[in-house]
């Protein structure tokens, strides 16, 4: 029983983690470190992560542990689009059901959005709360079972959405759940379902531009490890000089590092004899971006 309530206790604490952007999408996880970040033992560390790697929030690495999973445009159109028809019936059955309690709870989810915005709460708790406002209109549509998977839909969208480079504002949410709500509330279902339709596709349309940027920075960093290769390539029987003097000319300004056998060094003062060691003997050097946004250069 304990051994379930520690591998219980690890799955929230990474999920959590994920959720307040300690861990970001992309960043890979390894049993070492979230065994120190934890505190929990290896074992329940392992059925953690299987069973996000379940649930589609982490990816298992061959032989390199996990990376937590980024949204791909194929999953947002497909969340989107279950998401779409859930919220419909949610808003029919509202209507149909609709209470001064449930008018009194929507309009609080309403402040508290604003609220939110106002004293400019980081953007993943404001996600939360606009969450919140889809949850309680499906909480007075009194389906249960609804109420679970859009709830997960939800969380799926929070979890694994990046937010860098996306900006604060978040009016625009904010008029539409009001507005949203003023229809449900005057009953007026043709124009509720016409305002999460344009709302949701704003969303959708926002997460898709955002996944077409990234692949473009990636594409970009593809590039950049084929200077790389070239540059060690050229460097095999040199010195580190040369190949340090390759680089500033092909990466003209960057910040770069490089890492030798977990040890990171600036590239403009590294002079690490493992580095060349590593680089003569045919070792591979990737190209990564570290968790603090510089460039890494790995040898493996």
């Amino acid at each position: 029983m304990e051994y379930f309530s520690l591998a219980e206790i690890a799955y929230k604490k990474i999920k959590e983690a994920i959720l307040k952007h300690e861990i970001v999408p992309g960043q890979r996880l390894s049993h070492e470190d979230l065994v120190l970040q934890l505190k929990i033992s290896q074992t329940p560390i392992r059925e953690a992560l299987s069973r996000l790697a379940q649930e589609g929030y982490v990816t298992r690495l061959t032989n390199r542990g996990y990376r937590v999973s980024e949204m791909t445009a194929e999953e947002v159109e497909e969340l989107f689009g279950l998401r779409r028809a859930l919220e419909a019936y949610c808003i029919d059955e509202a209507i149909r059901r609709i209470t001064p309690d449930g008018i009194a709870a929507l309009e609080q989810s309403v402040k508290s959005s604003r609220k939110s915005i106002a004293a400019n709460e980081p953007l993943v708790d404001r996600y939360i709360i606009n969450k919140d406002f889809h949850l309680t209109v499906a909480q007075i549509a009194g389906n249960h079972a609804v109420c679970r998977v859009l709830d997960d839909t939800c969380e799926k969208l929070v979890l694994k959405r990046r937010i860098e480079g996306v900006s604060q504002g978040g009016f625009a949410v904010l008029r539409h759940h009001r507005e949203i709500f003023q229809a449900i509330k005057r009953k007026d279902a043709k124009k509720a379902h016409e305002l999460m339709r344009v709302h949701l596709d704003e969303i959708k349309d926002t997460l898709l531009k955002q996944i077409a940027s990234r692949t473009r920075r990636a594409r970009a960093v593809d590039r950049d490890q084929s200077l790389i290769t070239e540059s060690c390539m050229e460097c095999q029987a040199k010195d580190l000089r040369t190949f340090l003097e390759l680089l500033d000319d092909r990466f003209p300004g960057e910040v770069l590092r490089v890492d030798t056998r977990g040890k990171a060094f600036d590239l403009a003062q590294c002079d690490a004899a493992a580095f060349l060691a590593k680089l003569k003997a045919g070792g591979k050097v990737l190209l990564e971006a570290s968790d603090h946004g510089v460039r890494e250069l790995v040898i493996r």
